[in-house]
């Protein structure tokens, strides 16, 4: 059950949400009740205060449901891992909470790539940070990984993973640390294969997305899926040359019909987006 801490968080969330959603649409409200009184009297919620009450103008009716609408249109929803298991395509999808801000990586299935999907919710939301699922199949055991903490500043950052259920929609056992960012350079969009006695690992690091990004992929193995990784000595294996390609980094991978592997890349020239 939601304990009522984390109930008055998730109704404030909503709360700020409609407040920059009518302030940027020119609609009038107020609080009311409650509401109202706790702000006025506690500057919070009051102890016993459940919901929140907020009074709008009928003639504002068409146009608050326009409003949401239309701030609806970009949910937060980014880095989808697919894969086909048991005759279904599965996308496993980050996303973000508009109510308490907390990031978690949902599942979605299909009888194909192009859809339609049933969505399933979230399956993996840990502490406030659960973002960029990868999911391997290790000799029939399927595993979602993720990266964790990235916004904890009283820990590094660590690449975890769990056991699936056997039909890739329910977590089973204990988290697990695959890797921990020692170096303080940031550490996600991880992918995962296997090449004769050892399982590898790619992952990004350092600045993703600012106009200054750097990004760069670095690689660890080891002769077991759950661990220790050493990381290579030799990293990045792969970064920006500085003249054309400004950075590169989360990545996937895909089998090709031959036996190999094609590594896909996610690059950043400059001067694009």
């Amino acid at each position: 059950a939601m304990d009522i801490k984390m109930l008055k968080e998730i109704l404030f969330g909503i709360l700020v949400d409609l407040d920059e959603c009518f302030k940027k649409n020119g609609i009038r409200y107020f609080l009311d009740s409650g509401t109202a009184l706790g702000a006025v009297r506690e500057h919070d919620f009051i102890e016993w205060d459940d919901d929140i009450d907020i009074c709008v103008f009928d003639e504002d009716l068409p146009r608050i449901k326009a409003a949401i609408e239309k701030e609806n249109d970009h949910l937060h929803f980014w880095a989808p891992e697919m894969i086909e298991h048991n005759g279904k395509v599965y996308c496993y999808y980050t996303a973000l909470n508009k109510y308490d801000r907390h990031s978690c990586v949902g599942v979605a299935t299909a009888d194909s790539p192009e859809g339609p999907y049933t969505d399933h919710g979230p399956l993996v939301q840990w502490t406030n940070e659960a973002i960029d699922s990868y999911v391997y199949d290790d000799n029939g055991q399927l595993y979602i990984t993720w990266k964790a903490y990235g916004l904890d500043p009283e820990r590094p950052i660590e690449l975890l993973a769990r056991r699936l259920s056997d039909d890739g929609l329910h977590l089973e056992g204990e988290a697990f640390m695959l890797l921990t960012d020692v170096e303080d350079i940031g550490m996600e969009g991880q992918c995962i294969f296997r090449r004769g006695n050892y399982y590898y690992i790619l992952y990004a690091a350092r600045d993703c997305c600012s106009p200054g990004s750097d990004y760069e992929v670095r690689g660890a193995r080891s002769t077991s899926f759950a661990g220790p990784y050493e990381k290579y000595e030799g990293n990045p294996i792969l970064r920006g040359d500085g003249k054309v390609i400004q950075s590169c980094g989360h990545g996937t991978l895909v089998s090709t019909p031959k036996g190999s592997i094609s590594a896909n890349i996610q690059e950043g020239g400059y001067g694009s987006e």
